[in-house]
């Protein structure tokens, strides 16, 4: 749906864990997107937060998911 709304696509990173870590090790999964600043993250928001498609999609995901986060994160030089 990103990628039909003109976005950046993003990219998903899967945990690789000891099969017997606890959930508490850390998330599963995490979707990461490089934004060139913040003001091009929150014009990436306003898009998606009038996408009805992109609603549905989020509101299935939340049926899947049993912990959600969001965090951002800067390089440090």
């Amino acid at each position: 749906v990103r990628a039909k709304l003109g976005l950046a696509r993003g990219r998903v990173l899967r945990r690789l864990a000891p099969p017997n870590a606890p959930e508490s090790a850390g998330p599963d999964v995490i979707w990461e997107c490089d934004y060139a600043s913040q003001s091009a993250r929150e014009k990436d928001i306003a898009r998606l937060s009038k996408s009805p498609e992109f609603d549905e999609v989020e509101k299935h995901m939340d049926t899947l998911l049993r912990k959600f986060d969001r965090a951002m994160f800067e390089p440090r030089n």
